[in-house]
């Protein structure tokens, strides 16, 4: 991890010496390295290190809580409609409330997309979760139906904005959709850094009640672990994580999917183990996926949501592959 923060700071369009990495946050630092580059270094790519960190660590965390939470390690983050319903919000905020209430949308600046999308994906949680709420409890096959059922509208909806939106707003909203870091700001940082924050508080307790969930249901409650509010919390956790996630960055593919699953290989299925070193390979493998867009191609940049894919989707095959063999054996 140290080594992979001090290769971030160090490449980009303007190389900069690996050890001007280790020097930029002495106090004198000002005095030893030249002012261009410590501005490259402390304005620009620290922020952008961070969000990377506490965004990749946000992502594999809540696609390990919904993988445990529906028994399926081929679970998705997006897999409730999150990641769609804040699709919506952003695309609605860059092409109605750009073309109809200019006024709102000067007001709002820089958080006018942040905000949106993360109303979306807040509202697309509530809907699956209303859906899956029955007087037995919450049913997770009626909430994966329902999730499905919110991921079609929300691209359909889509659909329709892009049909109506002007070439230039099109092509922002599709940049933003494919995920991006540039532009990182500290506040940005704060807020998904207090979310991370409480996943991280909660890991001991939902560890042990999704390794008790394992079983079963029924079992899980003979255990004495209150089900249904686990199940409530993780719901509510692991959509508040992606909501935030995506309207900080937008979507990245892949990491909530490939990271647990990698991981699960490893640690083995106790979500005591598993959630903490989850945690930390997401923030190492969104950190080498943003490092490795703004590198390979210089001075062009890729979208990170590209470059998680190109990863991620051969990996994922490769594990299914390897799955499928030990099945056969």
């Amino acid at each position: 991890m140290l080594i992979t923060i001090i290769w971030a700071l160090s490449v980009g369009v303007i190389e900069t010496p690996w050890y001007s990495a280790l020097l930029f946050g002495l106090e004198d630092s000002r005095g030893q390295l030249p002012a261009h580059i410590y501005t490259i270094i402390v304005d620009i790519r620290l922020p952008r290190v961070m969000l990377a960190l506490v965004v990749g660590a946000i992502l594999a965390n809540s696609g390990a809580l919904l993988q445990g939470l529906l028994r399926n390690p081929l679970a998705d983050p997006g897999v409730l409609g999150i990641s769609s319903g804040a699709a919506v919000g952003a695309a609605f905020a860059m092409l109605a409330l750009n073309q109809l209430f200019p006024d709102i949308a000067t007001a709002l600046g820089e958080f006018l997309v942040p905000c949106f999308a993360f109303l979306g994906g807040v509202l697309a949680t509530w809907v699956v979760y209303r859906l899956g709420v029955t007087v037995w409890g919450i049913s997770v096959s009626t909430m994966l139906l329902a999730g499905v059922a919110i991921s079609s509208m929300a691209m359909a909806a889509l659909a329709a904005i892009n049909y109506l939106a002007d070439d230039l707003t099109l092509r922002s909203f599709m940049y933003w959709q494919l995920g991006q870091l540039g532009g990182a700001q500290w506040w940005a940082v704060a807020t998904c850094f207090t979310v991370l924050s409480l996943q991280v508080l909660l890991i001991p307790w939902l560890g042990q009640g999704l390794n008790a969930l394992l079983l079963g249901d029924q079992e899980a409650s003979y255990l004495g672990v209150p089900v249904e509010t686990l199940k409530r919390t993780v719901i509510c956790v692991a959509s508040l994580g992606v909501g935030v996630a995506v309207a900080a960055v937008g979507i990245v593919a892949f990491v909530g999917l490939v990271v647990p699953h990698i991981v699960r290989q490893c640690t083995g299925p106790n979500h005591q183990i598993l959630l903490p070193t989850v945690t930390l390979c997401g923030a190492w493998l969104l950190l080498v996926a943003d490092t490795l867009s703004r590198w390979l191609l210089a001075p062009l940049e890729l979208p990170i949501g590209i470059v998680t894919a190109l990863i991620g989707a051969p990996v994922f095959i490769w594990l299914l592959v390897q799955q499928r063999q030990r099945m056969v054996s």
